[in-house]
């Protein structure tokens, strides 16, 4: 064995024989040609690159040639490790290979080796770890129903597992093209916060933890709706009358009608409206709210009318009086006037307060008399057969005992 020489330098040897003799023999024809070397360098680590493909499984590593020592690399070992084990060696001569067929669920690493005629080099480092992920599948079948209050169901056909070509499964939905909440990997999902009254279509896609299928084709639509508002209704008294007032112009996302009912009816979703009614005397109303899907909401109100006014009545100077015991020019009949009185019948005395006649208050006619008078309604008023003539004095009339307003003549 001859040591010290150079790797990757080529040599050749002759021989000369010598024996006792004074001079050696010639030297021989020179050997064929050898060159020494030694196993190549550790490679450095090869790179892993995902190959962009729909169905995914493929992943390009290529790798850096070593120093080779004095001899041309021959081969190269790539060594596959899924998920961290080794799974297949593969034959090189080159410095790149695309793997295919690999698992798109699966992380993966690669090892290489290079090889000349003087024996194997050091295993590379592990490379990069790659995911040979793809584009999942589009689901099919989208379908929506069961609108609700905000809410919609929608349902679709589940790829299989190895049609999501990746880790991380997941299905995406979306609301007339808008968000994309996760449904994980149910094939259902009741869709929240929608518009009640908004008419909604839905797409799905399939998703792995890198890419996402395009959407789906849209599902039917759908509308979602809630409960029926509560209408509102108020209610006030008044001057024989109780006047209501309502509200049922809320919205749920379908279709209503309205009725009011009781002391007032009306279909209009708002307004307002009295009922007629006596003194002291008691209404009510209801406002009731009914969608297309049969739901009802109803709010009632009530309230008293005002009670009877204190009845007035008061004096007035009628026809002119021309007699021998009435001489002055004011001398007129009485007139009662009276308000807010009870119907019927009546007994009215003519009045007057101190006058040169006499001192306060008394009845005018002889003998204190009075008159029948029917008060045909609340309001009105009759001339009596009293008169008087006594100008800046007060006079009144007393209605059934009771002394009413007094009034200057």
């Amino acid at each position: 064995t001859w040591t010290g020489l150079e790797n990757g330098t080529a040599y050749t040897v002759r021989v000369q024989a010598k024996n006792d003799a004074p001079e050696p023999s010639d030297w021989s024809d020179p050997s064929a040609p050898e060159t020494p070397a030694a196993p190549p360098a550790q490679p450095a680590a090869p790179t892993a690159q995902r190959r962009d493909a729909a169905e995914g499984g493929q992943i390009d590593v290529s790798w850096t040639a070593p120093a080779n020592n004095g001899d041309a690399v021959r081969m190269y070992y790539l060594d596959v490790y899924e998920n961290g084990n080794k799974t297949t060696t593969h034959t090189v001569t080159g410095t790149s290979m695309p793997i295919q067929d690999l698992n798109p669920e699966s992380s993966y690493t690669f090892t290489v080796q290079a090889e000349n005629k003087a024996g194997k080099s050091p295993v590379s480092a592990q490379s990069n770890a790659q995911t040979p992920y793809g584009t999942p599948v589009i689901p099919s079948g989208v379908v929506a129903s069961n609108p609700g209050n905000g809410s919609v169901d929608v349902s679709w056909n589940g790829i299989s597992s190895g049609d999501f070509r990746g880790p991380g499964h997941r299905y995406e939905v979306s609301a007339n093209g808008q968000g994309n909440p996760s449904a994980g990997t149910a094939t259902s999902y009741r869709y929240p916060g929608l518009n009640n009254g908004t008419s909604y279509t839905f797409q799905v896609r399939a998703c792995n933890e890198s890419a996402c299928s395009a959407w789906s084709s849209p599902s039917n639509a759908q509308t979602p709706y809630g409960p029926v508002p509560k209408p509102s209704i108020s209610a006030s008294g008044g001057d024989q009358k109780v006047t209501f007032t309502w509200d049922a112009r809320g919205t749920n996302g379908r279709p209503t009608t309205v009725r009011v009912t009781g002391a007032i009816t009306s279909t209009a979703k708002s307004g307002t409206a009295s009922a007629s009614a006596g003194y002291s005397d008691t209404k009510q109303a209801c406002v009731t709210v009914t969608d297309t899907e049969g739901q009802e909401a109803s709010t009632c109100a009530s309230a008293t009318s005002d009670p009877r006014p204190n009845p007035r009545a008061w004096v007035t100077r009628g026809s002119s009086v021309s007699s021998s015991d009435c001489t002055h020019s004011s001398c007129a009949y009485f007139v009662v006037n009276w308000a807010d009185f009870p119907t019927g019948n009546h007994y009215v005395e003519c009045y007057a307060g101190t006058n040169p006649d006499e001192s306060g208050w008394h009845n005018i006619l002889p003998s204190n008399g009075g008159y029948n008078r029917t008060f045909g309604s609340a309001s009105g008023s009759s001339q009596l057969g009293c008169y008087y003539g006594y100008p800046g004095t007060q006079v009144a009339v007393r209605i059934d005992g009771t002394l009413y307003e007094a009034r200057n003549w």
